[in-house]
C-alpha cells in the first residue's frame, strides 16, 4: 500500500459518495480496484479520513 493508494480511496470514495446515480457504479468500481490493494484496517482509516473530509467542508482531506 502507497500513500496515493489511500489518497485515491478517499476520492474515489468521496466521488461514490457525491455522485449521481448514473455515475455511481464507476466511482464504486474505481474505489473498490483500489480497496483490493488495501487491508480492512487501511479501508476503516481512508474511510474515517472520508469523514473527516466531508465534516471539514474539504478543509481536511490529508
Amino acid at each position: 500500500m502507497t500513500q496515493s493508494d489511500l489518497k485515491g480511496y478517499l476520492w474515489s470514495e468521496l466521488s461514490a459518495r457525491n455522485s449521481p446515480i448514473a455515475r455511481k457504479g464507476r466511482s464504486e468500481r474505481n474505489r473498490d480496484a483500489i480497496g483490493e490493494r488495501l487491508s480492512a484496517e487501511q479501508i476503516a482509516e481512508a474511510r474515517a479520513l472520508t469523514d473527516r473530509c466531508i465534516e471539514t467542508r474539504y478543509a481536511e482531506c490529508d
